[in-house]
Parts: structure tokens; C-alpha cells; sequence
């Protein structure tokens, strides 16, 4: 029989999931006003990390989303590495 983790754990990766969202998406607000024009790339990619709360559901699915370099001689040590997270430029 397989331990279940407690409900409010699954929560937290969410909420910490949200967060993490929110701030790549307040970090790229500046192109989405009326006066520039915003790649469809870009267009994209914060449409993926607005649709992350439906498109991840599972406890796993979080735990890739949130997944860091643990290379501790990698230039992204520490970063998340799925791919979700990487910007395109602007």
C-alpha cells in the first residue's frame, strides 16, 4: 500500500507553481500594452503559463514543473529546468 501525501502538500506545490507563474508573467507585462507589438512567441508562451493550473493536475506533473538544476558546476544550478519556464525573447 502506497502512502498518500497529505492533500495540503499537493496544494502548496500549486500555490507555489502560481506564484512562480505570476511573477514570469508580471516580469514580461511590459510588452502586452497597446504601443508594442508582442512576438507570437512570447504571445505563446504566457498563454502556457496562464493555462499551467489546467494543464498540470498531478502531484508529478508538479514536481517537474518545479524541478531545479542540482548541478552544482552547471551555469543553471539551482534554476528550474523544465522547459515551461524558458522565455523566449521578447
Amino acid at each position: 500500500m502506497t502512502a498518500q501525501k497529505p492533500e495540503w502538500r499537493v496544494q502548496e506545490k500549486l500555490n507555489d507553481l502560481r506564484v512562480l507563474r505570476t511573477k514570469r508573467l508580471e516580469q514580461t507585462d511590459h510588452l502586452a500594452v497597446s504601443d508594442r507589438t508582442m512576438s507570437d512567441e512570447m504571445k505563446q508562451w504566457r498563454q502556457k503559463l496562464r493555462d499551467l493550473p489546467q494543464d498540470y493536475t498531478t502531484e508529478a506533473e508538479y514536481d517537474l514543473l518545479l524541478k531545479k538544476d542540482e548541478d552544482k558546476n552547471s551555469a543553471t544550478y539551482d534554476q528550474l529546468t523544465h522547459s515551461v519556464w524558458s522565455k523566449p525573447w521578447a
